[in-house]
């Protein structure tokens, strides 16, 4: 049976918020950011090469990984890039992107509140016509 070499690929990833809003409800969410992706192992593999979308488990590492791109590489292998994350970052980015959301949700319920109370005092002139 052939064998090929293998390089697996997970990602770090920066942690990131974002203010979402649907109609009038609004709220934070937070979304992963690619950054780069690192080794998390290297070995032989019997052939066929596992194809996108395969998953397979690293016995050393005790992990599961789903492959989300294969590609060929200079040694006459191939590189896996997979669903892993390896680290999740929080930094300064996390920390801005966090404010600059918060004030987005605030700005966003503000505008509702003033569209709310428009919508009452003009609610109110029609009914003091009938009066």
């Amino acid at each position: 049976m052939d064998k090929h070499n293998v390089v697996v690929m997970g990602m770090i990833v920066r942690k990131k918020y974002e203010a979402w809003n649907i109609g009038s409800i609004a709220k934070i969410v937070d979304n992963d950011e690619f950054v780069k992706y690192e080794e998390i192992w290297s070995g032989e593999l019997n052939d066929p090469p596992i194809k996108s979308g395969d998953s397979f488990y690293i016995t050393d590492k005790n992990l599961l990984v789903e492959v989300e791109m294969t590609s060929r590489n200079t040694e006459n292998g191939y590189t896996y890039f997979t669903d892993y994350v390896i680290e999740r970052i929080e930094d300064e980015e996390t920390d801005k992107s966090k404010k600059e959301a918060e004030e987005k949700l605030k700005k966003f319920n503000e505008s509702l509140n003033s569209d709310t109370k428009q919508e009452n005092s003009a609610n109110k002139k029609w009914w003091q016509i009938w009066k």
